[in-house]
């Protein structure tokens, strides 16, 4: 997966097709969307870090559940994915910034 070429739509489905277009990857990153920039951080972190505790199918899930719920869910499934994000979540924390 390109995160310069791959779109939104074709990582998370017809749902977030449908809000965000043909938006890239990295076009999502930079957005001020926070439940995009965090879903695709974690899809990013659950593909390249062993440590990372949520799956691809997990981030999909709940970014997928995110869009069809409220706003207020979809905040706090944004703070959650931070929050993994940052190297805290369930379980023992094995990412960096619970070392320091």
């Amino acid at each position: 997966m390109s995160p310069l070429h791959t779109t939104v739509g074709s990582v998370f489905g017809k749902g977030a097709e449908k809000k965000y277009g043909n938006q890239s990857l990295v076009g999502g990153l930079l957005t001020g969307d926070e439940l995009l920039r965090q879903s695709i951080a974690a899809l990013l972190n659950s593909q390249t870090n062993l440590h990372f505790y949520m799956s691809s199918r997990g981030v999909t899930r709940d970014f997928n559940n995110a869009l069809l719920g409220s706003a207020a869910n979809a905040a706090t499934i944004a703070n959650q994915l931070a929050a993994a994000n940052s190297g805290y979540g369930r379980g023992k924390c094995l990412l960096v910034p619970c070392k320091l």
